[in-house]
């Protein structure tokens, strides 16, 4: 059985989310470290090693620095020369080893 739940409030904005389920910020143009994007390789994919020589040849014309590791097949990569989401994103869906890539977020708690 799948469970899907809907949380809304009075007058709330509908809430988008990130490929990974996370709430994105009203204003995402601006609330994302610039030129960082979150890459998650297929399962396909072997190893590490097959895993950033994948993001490195789809993202080449970029000046791709692949930081960490965050967890299996999913790593934060940093571009000399940010193409921005939607290009990012492209590549992405035409790549058959990268699963998906988005912006590396900036959440900031309201007070």
């Amino acid at each position: 059985m799948i469970m899907v739940a809907s949380i809304t409030g009075c007058g709330a904005d509908s809430v988008t989310t990130t490929q990974m389920g996370i709430p994105k910020p009203r204003d995402a143009q601006e609330s994302r470290v610039q030129g960082e994007y979150l890459v998650r390789v297929a399962t396909t994919v072997a190893d590490q090693a097959d895993a950033e020589e994948a993001i490195n040849v789809a993202y080449q014309a970029y000046g791709t620095t692949i930081v960490r590791q965050i967890t299996k097949g999913l790593f934060l990569v940093r571009f000399t020369q940010d193409p921005g989401p939607e290009q990012v994103k492209r590549i992405a869906d035409e790549t058959e080893k990268i699963r998906y890539a988005e912006p590396n977020q900036i959440y900031r708690i309201q007070e």
